[in-house]
């Protein structure tokens, strides 16, 4: 549901075509059992779903500015819409949620064949 928050403020909200596809599947009923959860209700009463406008199935250069940033989907790691950024001029990677130090993540949608590679 972190979506709602950047579009929100008007950003455009960008993910893998499965990410949003499991959005799209998961997100009516998972945000209708969050707000019937008495202790999470409050938490989750304001939130207003948010579908990512701009897809892309194995890669895509945003030109922020002057700086390129390329996301790529990894293959189906931690879930099927894994995306991976890298900054070419900077030189950095961003990994979001693909790695995790002192603790493991979420296995419940990974694929587990796939893992190692993603």
């Amino acid at each position: 549901m972190g979506a709602s928050v950047f579009a929100s403020q008007g950003a455009t909200v960008v993910a893998h075509h499965a990410c949003r596809d499991l959005m799209v599947d998961q997100h009516p009923a998972l945000l209708q059992s969050r707000r019937t959860n008495v202790d999470l209700a409050p938490l989750f009463a304001d939130v207003i779903p948010a579908l990512p406008t701009v897809t892309y199935d194995t890669t895509l250069t945003l030109h922020l500015g002057d700086v390129d940033v390329e996301l790529w989907h990894p293959g189906w790691g931690h879930t099927p819409g894994d995306t991976f950024l890298f900054v070419p001029d900077w030189r950095v990677a961003i990994c979001g949620d693909l790695a995790f130090a002192g603790y493991h993540f979420n296995y419940e949608q990974a694929s587990i064949p796939e893992l190692a590679q993603a």
